[in-house]
């Protein structure tokens, strides 16, 4: 045999590991593969964990247990569109009209949703606007003696009529009235495996000078209500 052609066969019958040292090779490269994607992954689920709950905490207590009496103000209940109610999609809502002495009523909605990741209801400005009502002003202000509870107070206007409306959102004590104020609030509640319910109310009254006034009396009440939902 010519020594150049049994040196090619010699170093081409030799190229490439054995059966066994194939097998070996390749549970080596599993075994790595899994540990890079358990140590990748597991923080991540870790992390996902400590921002998304499990569950949303049961109600402490039913929206109809809100008094019909608070103060000077008292309550009617009004029924309720099966279609609106459909449409806001909250497991519990009430309407009511509370009443004063004088005359005056003030209009309440108030919805609670209890699933996870129920999304940032949309603000009532799209109602207003969708019935013919133009928005004159709005403002953020802070229930009295609460500096840390902003709500919206909004003026509308609709064929010569003027109504006054204030609303905010509520997770336990922390209110908010926009998606910034909603992400921030959520981020609160990261690390926590059950999160609170989320609650909306909205108040209404006619356009009087006194028209904000009456609605943050009320308004202080609704939210101490909201604190225990």
């Amino acid at each position: 045999m010519n020594p150049v052609t049994q040196v090619q066969h010699t170093k081409v019958s030799n190229d490439g590991p054995s059966p066994g040292r194939r097998r070996r090779g390749l549970s080596k490269y599993l075994w790595i593969t899994f540990a890079v994607v358990v140590v990748t992954q597991l923080p991540g689920f870790a992390l996902h964990s400590s921002f998304v709950a499990s569950s949303v905490r049961p109600l402490r207590c039913s929206l109809d247990d809100l008094r019909l009496v608070l103060g000077n103000w008292t309550g009617k209940e009004t029924e309720v569109d099966p279609r609106v109610f459909t449409a806001v999609g909250a497991e519990e809502q009430i309407n009511r009209v509370y009443s004063s002495p004088s005359g005056a009523s003030i209009t309440t909605h108030f919805a609670t949703w209890t699933r996870l990741n129920p999304g940032m209801p949309h603000g009532p400005q799209e109602c207003y606007h969708s019935a013919g009502w133009k928005l004159v002003q709005s403002r953020i202000r802070t229930l009295p003696d609460r500096p840390d509870v902003p709500v919206v107070v909004d003026k509308y206007e609709r064929s010569g009529q003027q109504v006054v409306a204030v609303y905010w959102y509520q997770m336990d004590g922390r209110a908010f009235v926009d998606r910034e104020g909603w992400r921030k609030v959520r981020r609160q509640q990261w690390g926590h495996r059950e999160w609170p319910p989320l609650s909306k109310v909205l108040l209404q009254t006619d356009g009087a000078d006194d028209a904000e006034s009456r609605l943050m009396e009320i308004a202080s009440v609704i939210y101490d209500f909201a604190c225990k939902v």
